[in-house]
């Protein structure tokens, strides 16, 4: 999920992220994603055999999975995209949690397109949810792919590893802040994040990591916030999320 609130910074490098293969957009001046040039598709990949140690399993893109609580949010067999410096981070940060922890990362959730977050705000109002549940159809970072929900698994059995909350649990076990976890759910939290944070040093990369959600990272505010969010229309038929 995507909040509107603030952000924590897990990671001091000043960002060199290129702004080539966008344009200004002249409406509303903000720098518009071109698919082609700055959306990577980890489907593809994980098809082409490119990512050993990345999974991919979105909820959203099944009404009836059991970590949706949204309903209809994505169409089915969607693909994973993320802008092009995120996918850095988490194509290196999979290599270094295979190497040191015998993991491998799977992404929940990465481009979110605004139909889609408009789909999830909708069952919040359906449902009386609090307000800042989820952020309002454009904001974030989802929107714009330069966020990701990313989860560890066990490497030989594929099964979850014990985060002390599942995925999307709407609680204060998500919470980065909780306190009652055992001690190996905390060395797993403790695990994700080293890794998030030792590949995004590695490529220069500032990453943010949400309070409320230990699985979510982000690029930062000031440079998500330049870039138009995408809708479905702005990409190609292969990749629409929604339609």
């Amino acid at each position: 999920m995507s909040y509107p609130n603030g952000t924590q910074p897990i990671s001091l490098i000043s960002s060199n992220s290129s702004i080539s293969g966008v344009e200004k957009h002249e409406k509303d001046h903000y720098l518009k994603i071109n698919p082609t040039t700055d959306l990577v598709n980890f489907t593809e990949l994980k098809f082409k055999g490119s990512i050993p140690y990345l999974d991919i399993e979105i909820p959203y893109s099944d009404p009836n999975h059991k970590l949706n609580q949204f309903g209809f949010v994505y169409k089915k067999n969607v693909n994973a995209c993320l802008y092009k410096d995120l996918a850095k981070v988490v194509i290196d940060a999979s290599e270094v949690a295979f190497t040191k922890y015998g993991w491998k990362l799977k992404i929940m959730d990465g481009l979110r397109v605004v139909e889609a977050q408009q789909n999830m705000y909708f069952a919040k109002e359906r449902n009386n949810w609090p307000e800042d549940l989820v952020s309002s159809p454009g904001l974030g970072a989802h929107p714009r792919g330069m966020a990701v929900d990313i989860l560890p698994i066990d490497a030989i059995t594929d099964q979850f590893l014990d985060m002390g909350s599942v995925y999307d649990e709407f609680s204060s076990r998500s919470s980065r802040n909780y306190e009652q976890l055992s001690d190996e759910q905390k060395m797993n939290r403790n695990k994700l994040d080293s890794v998030m944070r030792e590949s995004a040093q590695r490529n220069n990369i500032k990453l943010f990591e949400l309070p409320s959600e230990w699985w979510h990272y982000n690029l930062e505010e000031s440079f998500y916030s330049k870039y138009k969010p995408v809708s479905d229309d702005d990409l190609p038929d292969e990749l629409k999320m929604v339609k």
